[in-house]
């Protein structure tokens, strides 16, 4: 897979490429005419940098979503089992180890299936989002290093 800054860098290679080829030289060129280029240019920065950021965001609503809602899951299973020992306990007219041990334990099990889903979920979600945290302000400073060379470069004249 391509680098998401390669991919902005490409973006504005390719919309600086035609704003150069399509003005005159900045010699000729007005001012307005120039900093509409420069204009075009952090345009399809921001662009290819927000549609990078959608591609890796697209799978992290499921780990968030399943690490949050997994517990509850289980929790969900505790009630039941537990309901089911207080059934049992109640049909035998007695509470004794034998009776519900075995609900409890299933209550137990669909607790730690909801914890066993939601922690690898969690830690997931938190590495992914923390990593394109760091991809963001990477494609945006590259963004700003990008503009500020060629407005030094290229429409050094139209300032």
């Amino acid at each position: 897979p391509v680098s998401p800054v390669a991919q902005v860098f490409r973006a504005g290679y390719v919309e600086l490429s035609k704003v150069t080829q399509s003005q005159p030289s900045t010699e000729e060129g007005s001012l307005h005419d120039q900093l509409g280029g420069f204009e075009n240019v952090e345009r399809a920065l921001a662009r290819a940098a927000n549609a990078e950021l959608t591609t890796l965001e697209q799978s992290t609503p499921f780990l968030g979503t399943t690490a949050a809602a997994a517990p509850f899951v289980g929790l969900f299973g505790t009630v039941w089992g537990i309901m089911g020992a207080f059934r049992d306990i109640y049909a035998a007219g007695n509470a004794n180890l034998a009776t519900v041990a075995r609900p409890i334990s299933e209550a137990l099990i669909a607790t730690a299936v909801g914890l066993f889903a939601a922690i690898p979920a969690l830690v997931a979600y938190n590495s992914f989002s923390s990593r394109i945290r760091v991809l963001d302000n990477e494609m945006r400073n590259f963004s700003a290093d990008f503009l500020n060379i060629i407005k030094r470069h290229i429409f050094k004249k139209a300032a």
